[in-house]
């Protein structure tokens, strides 16, 4: 019989907690950009675009919170709530983006999107605790496939 494994059977390393926040980081620079997008866009593709991708971050974001909230308190998380540089380059990358011009913006965030997405897998894959990788596994394809609808859709409106 399989044993059944909950998240609070385990508790997160000093390992795991800084890849969370850098997690959490990034994906609320990434919740602030779409936004941002959305409300700048002037054709109805773009902002549906956009606001679904930052509803898609949101999710991820929220999921995260949850657990690391039920988690983080059994650790010792002095000192694990610097952003790493990997999330500092995330965050000034949607920046640079969002200060583009209007017609560059969009593909600017398009492409910091890919960037995280494939950051934060990265980062999914080094976490220890794998019941919580389970746990956010979802998430994360659902935003790499929200990512992937953007981008054909943007490709087959060419914008």
């Amino acid at each position: 019989m399989m044993k059944e494994h909950s998240l609070d059977q385990r508790t997160f390393t000093q390992h795991d907690c800084r890849l969370l926040y850098d997690m959490l980081s990034v994906c609320l620079d990434g919740v602030f950009a779409n936004s941002r997008l959305h409300n700048r866009a002037d054709n109805t593709l773009e902002k549906q675009v956009f606001q679904s991708l930052s509803v898609l971050y949101r999710h991820l974001a929220a999921c995260l919170m949850v657990n690391i909230n039920r988690q983080v308190v059994k650790v010792n998380a002095a000192g694990t709530n610097a952003a790493s540089p990997t999330a500092s380059i995330i965050a000034t990358a949607y920046l640079a983006a969002l200060d583009g011009s209007a017609s560059q913006a969009p593909i600017q965030v398009m492409d910091v999107n890919k960037q995280t997405i494939r950051q934060l897998r990265v980062w999914s894959q080094q976490l220890v605790n794998e019941p919580f990788v389970c746990a956010i596994s979802d998430n994360l394809a659902s935003l790499q496939r929200g990512i992937d609808r953007a981008q054909q859709r943007r490709e087959n409106a060419q914008l």
